[in-house]
């Protein structure tokens, strides 16, 4: 007898029952059954039994990597049943990309948004993304306003240059008014007030918004200009005229004496606080 089939019906075997056979007989059997385990105890010969070629059930070995997975492709691994050489592939999934840190060509700007690449150091693979524009940088800058126009408070990008809307408007300075235009003449020095106010009435402040130049004398008859120059956030300059005029009949004082205007060129004297004074009797302007 060369060949011995067991289909699981045997639950048990004779230490002796084939001893005569030995060197010659292989043993057909199921994994795990009772002939397997006394060819094996008794080395010798068997194989499994199949049923036809068809396992009742498979029993696979740990597998082979046929194909390695990539981060390009799927890879594929096979498993070998131990009983009848049946095969049963499996997919390897593919790899994830590994990306470097990526390369930015320029900077993004507040003007322009760039894109970034990334390479897969396996496969050569590049993603793209897009790196957003940056935040404007506002500089605040100030258009004086003059005579002529009104200025403001701009925010201007120091990169781009784009600008906002005035933050502010500042308004045209309109009307430098005197509190005084004419004056007799009373051989005393005139500073009349100056009143400056923009297009929208709003009152400005003197040595903050402008300063103002008197004229020296300013006590005879005659034109005097005040020059009025704008400064902060206004530029630029303007004169205002005030006069002194005769008043004929008019007394005023100078001095130790007392005058009486005769015209616009002339006064004469009416009254003296001492003799020397009285030697005075009319003055020109």
């Amino acid at each position: 007898m060369n060949e011995l089939e067991d289909t699981n019906s045997v639950t048990s075997i004779g230490t002796e029952a084939f001893r005569r056979y030995y060197g010659t007989l292989t043993i057909i059997c199921n994994p795990d059954s009772e002939a397997e385990k006394y060819a094996k105890n008794n080395y010798i010969s068997y194989a499994y039994f199949n049923n036809g070629g068809a396992c009742e059930e498979h029993r696979y070995d740990t597998g082979t990597v046929i194909e390695p997975a990539t981060c390009a492709a799927e890879g594929k691994k096979e498993y070998t049943c131990v009983n009848c050489d049946n095969v049963m592939e499996e997919t390897i999934p593919q790899k994830a990309h590994q990306y470097g840190a990526g390369t930015i060509t320029k900077k993004a700007t507040c003007a322009a948004e760039v894109e970034k690449s990334y390479t897969c150091k396996n496969c050569g693979n590049v993603k793209k993304e897009t790196v957003a524009k940056t935040a404007y940088t506002y500089r605040t800058t100030t258009e004086k306003a003059s005579m002529e126009e009104d200025g403001g408070v701009i925010k201007e990008c120091s990169v781009c240059g784009t600008s906002t809307a005035s933050a502010s408007v500042i308004y045209a300075p309109k009307d430098v008014v005197l509190s005084q235009t004419s004056y007799f003449y009373d051989g005393k020095a005139k500073t009349p007030a100056v009143t400056v106010k923009d297009r929208m009435g709003h009152t400005l402040r003197e040595n903050t918004d402008y300063a103002l130049s008197y004229p020296s004398g300013r006590k005879n008859i005659g034109n005097y200009e005040i020059s009025v120059t704008f400064q902060g956030n206004y530029e630029g300059t303007e004169t205002v005229e005030f006069e002194i005029v005769a008043q004929e009949g008019k007394t005023f004082h100078s001095g130790a004496c007392k005058f009486k205007i005769l015209d616009e060129s002339s006064a004469a004297v009416t009254g003296a606080k001492n003799k020397n004074a009285s030697k005075v009797k009319s003055v020109c302007f």
